[in-house]
């Protein structure tokens, strides 16, 4: 029975089989509805069987047209007329599939492409793609019954498609058709070579391209014979691809030195195209299906070889550079050898020859020491007739280490007298073992120049001196020179034919008590000068001017050869060396001035204050200027602070001192700002502002004290109506000139007075202490009372003017001191307890309630004394402590 797919093309036919079309395609798209996805091609060769279900595509009044799905693949029937395969479907494998029944055996080409085309626009969930894969497939998968109906099978089949689709199928049947001209079968062979470059100037380096690979996508693995892979450090490198260029180096097969060549070869596999065959399904009376074939893959080997022998011969050479360039009489030469190699006449240069357990080939060289000589002796190719020869060595490189490390030699000998020595090494044919011998040059023979100042050491001259001052003893800031005895020991070496120059360093260190003779400076040993003078010819030579300072003690000179400090060009030709510490005729006496400070001790706002520069001993020449500052010591601070931040006084003009004596600062003026404690501190400077004395912060010589008046105010505490009362003062400390003292009492609100002296009108609330013009009922600033200057250490007491007050209450005093200006110097406080007085009609007899009395004069009465003298001690606490006491 055909399938609708082979229905005949007569119209009337197609419609008497309408009803059936009716009923395929209702079939057609409950199939449909059910697939839910299309996967791509993925690999098929152990499925099971399994029903075959309709893929994308249509199913119309004409027949079937589309693809089916088996394993969730989207597979194509391959030949048109066959009926539908829908029952059990099972893998037949991957086979070139042939032509239809009638037509020729389709070609690897031909199911290449239908691969192709499955593979890359038949994995698909668009009906119109899968219609066109489909007519593409039966184009060539059964051409014959494709075009068998009278006319070309795209015209035929594409009425299975809705006419609204059409055009858009036939657009990718042709899209499918243009792009097939590149797909052929793949071959399944492949081509290449190694081709292997030897390095001219280094035989075991080289490189291995790969050349000419065909596919060229192809990857593989090569391995080396008698070479090694820079990257993997083994002969064998996977991943190798077309045209890549490897570093290679060799391995010499044997060891006795033969030639050889490396050689290599490649397994190679590479991917490209198709495979001239189909994924077929086969179901039992039915059409077959495809799907994909495999892509193409290529399996191959290359090879290569060297275009020329490598060489294990390698020239052997060595450089040194002496281990001390310096050496003292007494010492051994000593030199450090470095081993290489260097190129032969053709510019080879192999390395050293390692054997296969790594050792590396021994050589032996063999090195001798000529001089001295009184200069660098000049480079020469060959050793000058007659040179000295002061000692030998030589050295032996080792298996382990061969010529990547340097070795030091040293030699027996020792060096006698100052000069230069210079080492000439030599590396002999016959010198080295006979294996060595099969890796260098026959007769082959090394010798590096006489004279190289890499390879000269030096025995420095030996130079000494004696040395003595102009004079012994001198005053601060006065100079003295030095006179200098030089001569060597040995010979003095020269530059260019002539004595190298040589630089003395003098230095000047000053003590408190005179040096002890010592070859070595003391660890506190002051350094306070450096002196320098240079000379080339034994005999005198003078240090001038050497300063010794500003500090009363001694300065002592020491002179020595430093090698770092000679000119660049000969620095090393002179060894060091240096004179003894506080020689006799090296140490000068050093007398300066003595000054010290006497303060003003105390001070008071409106007044002046001095401090004194005392000077004694020697002055310098020069003279010396003296300036004064003065500094307020900071609230809280508990030591001496001496600061910009705090200065408030400071010299408007130096003092100059040309001889010993006293020497007064300008007054300075003393303000209320400057109450406390006053440092000084006094400097004395040469002219030209060098300071060589500064005052130490604090001392007790060097303190003024700026302070208020203390005061300590005691009222009469209580009295009747029509009884006089009075205010009294205690004034202790410094008064000023000009001084004056007044008092004023203020009457208080009717209130209750506790026994803690606190005043409470009717409803219990505290009264506070008002002081103003409005309740003042007392002042006597009409008639001050005049105060006498003077320091009162223990206090003055004035009494105040008497005063009636005329009605019962409290009344509190307050006393103002002020200077001469006016300024107000101290002031009471309102409501003070010792400043209070209690105004009652009569006294309360014994036992009377406080709480009756405004003044509770008998509890208030020893209350305000014991206040009193609470107050008065604290004002003198504070004076004792040098506390600034501030007008309130």
């Amino acid at each position: 029975m055909r399938s609708k797919e082979s229905i005949a093309p007569s119209r009337a036919f197609r419609m008497l089989r309408s009803g059936e079309m009716r009923r395929g395609l209702k079939r057609a798209l409950v199939a449909l509805i059910a697939v839910a996805t299309i996967a791509t091609y993925t690999g098929l060769d152990a499925q099971p069987a399994i029903a075959a279900a309709y893929g994308p595509g249509y199913d119309g009044e004409f027949g079937r047209i589309g693809s089916y799905i088996v394993g969730g693949q989207v597979v194509y029937c391959i030949r048109p007329a066959e009926p539908r395969p829908l029952g059990t479907t099972s893998f037949a494998g991957y086979q070139q599939w042939p032509g239809g029944a009638s037509g020729p055996t389709m070609s690897a080409t031909a199911n290449a492409r239908v691969s192709w085309a499955i593979a890359t626009y038949g994995q698909t969930s668009s009906n119109n793609w899968a219609v066109a894969v489909t007519m593409y497939i039966w184009s060539l998968a059964d051409p014959t019954e494709y075009n068998s109906h009278g006319m070309s099978g795209d015209v035929y089949y594409i009425d299975r498609a809705p006419a609204s689709q059409r055009s858009t199928i036939l657009a990718y049947l042709a899209a499918i058709r243009a792009a097939d001209d590149s797909i052929t079968a793949s071959a399944g062979t492949g081509t290449g070579s190694l081709v292997f470059d030897v390095d001219e100037s280094n035989n075991y380096l080289g490189t291995v391209t790969v050349s000419g690979l065909s596919p060229s996508n192809a990857t593989g693995t090569i391995t080396l014979a008698n070479g090694i892979f820079l990257a993997t450090d083994t002969n064998v490198l996977a991943g190798a691809t077309n045209g890549m260029t490897l570093d290679i180096q060799g391995v010499p097969p044997t060891e006795d030195g033969a030639p050889y060549k490396i050689s290599g070869t490649g397994t190679f596999t590479g991917s490209g195209g198709w495979r001239g065959e189909l994924a077929i399904y086969t179901t039992p009376g039915a059409q077959p299906l495809a799907g994909p074939g495999r892509p193409g893959v290529s399996t191959f080997n290359i090879s290569g070889l060297d275009p020329a022998d490598r060489s294990t011969m390698f020239q052997p050479v060595l450089t040194t550079q002496v281990a001390s360039k310096f050496i003292e009489p007494g010492q051994p030469f000593d030199d450090t050898v470095t081993f290489t190699t260097a190129p032969d006449g053709t510019g080879l240069n192999n390395p050293w020859f390692q054997r296969d357990s790594g050792n590396y080939e021994q050589i032996t060289a063999t090195g001798t020491v000529y001089g001295p000589f009184r200069q660098q002796p000049v480079e020469a190719d060959e050793v000058p007739v007659g040179a000295p020869v002061a000692g030998t060595a030589s050295v032996t490189t080792t298996l382990v280490d061969g010529p990547t490390v340097s070795y030091t030699v040293t030699t027996a000998e020792l060096a006698v007298e100052p000069g230069f020595y210079t080492w000439v090494w030599e590396i002999a044919y016959d010198a080295q073992p006979t294996r060595t011998q099969l890796y260098i040059p026959d007769a082959y023979s090394f010798v590096d120049r006489f004279g190289q100042v890499a390879e000269t050491q030096i025995s420095p001259t030996q130079m000494r001196f004696t040395t003595e001052l102009t004079a012994t003893t001198a005053s601060v800031s006065d100079q003295v020179d030095d006179v200098i005895d030089v001569y060597t020991v040995g010979g003095w070496l020269r530059d260019s034919g002539s004595r190298v120059p040589v630089v003395l360093t003098g230095t000047a260190y000053y003590s408190a008590t005179r040096p002890v003779v010592s070859d070595t400076v003391p660890a506190d040993a002051e350094a306070v000068g450096t002196y320098t003078v240079t000379t080339d010819t034994p005999g005198e030579i003078t240090a001038e001017n050497i300063d010794l300072g500003l500090r009363e003690g001694f300065v002592t000179l020491v002179w020595c050869v430093d090698p770092a400090t000679q000119p660049v060009a000969v620095r090393g030709l002179t060894a060091a060396w240096c004179d003894q510490y506080g020689v006799a005729s090296e140490t000068v006496e050093v007398s300066s001035p003595t000054i010290v400070t006497a303060a003003q001790a105390l001070a008071t706002p409106t007044g002046t204050v001095t401090d004194t520069a005392i000077v004694s001993g020697a002055v310098p020449n020069s003279g010396i200027e003296i300036s004064f500052e003065g500094f307020l010591q900071p609230d809280g601070a508990t030591t001496p602070v001496c600061e910009v931040s705090n200065r408030i006084y400071t010299s408007t003009a130096p003092i100059t001192v040309t001889a010993p004596g006293g020497y007064v600062s300008e007054e300075f003026d003393v303000t209320i700002d400057h109450v406390g404690t006053v440092y000084w501190v006094e400097t004395a400077r040469l002219p030209d502002s060098t300071i060589v004395h500064v005052g130490e912060c604090g001392l007790p010589n060097e303190t003024t004290l700026v302070q208020l008046v203390g005061v300590v105010t005691e009222a009469t505490a209580a009295v009747v109506i029509g009884s006089e009362a009075r205010d009294m003062a205690m004034l202790e400390g410094l008064v000023p000139e000009g001084a004056e003292l007044t008092f004023a009492a203020y009457q208080q609100p009717e209130g209750t007075r506790t026994a803690t002296g606190a005043l409470l009108d009717d409803e219990g609330n505290e009264i506070m202490p008002v002081c103003e013009t409005v309740n003042r009922v007392f002042d006597s600033s009409d008639n001050p009372l005049f105060v006498p200057a003077g320091h009162y250490p223990d206090g003055m007491t004035i009494q105040g003017p008497k005063t009636e007050f005329t009605e019962p209450g409290t009344y509190y005093w307050v006393e103002t001191l002020t200077d001469r200006d006016g300024g107000v110097l101290h002031q009471g406080e309102c409501g003070a307890p010792d400043e209070t007085t209690f105004v009652t009609v009569s006294l309360p007899s014994t036992g009377a309630s406080l709480a009756l009395a405004p003044l509770g004069l008998l509890a208030g009465g020893v209350i305000l004394a014991g206040l009193a003298a609470v107050a008065i001690a604290t004002i003198r606490r504070r004076h004792e402590m040098g506390e600034r006491v501030t007008a309130e």
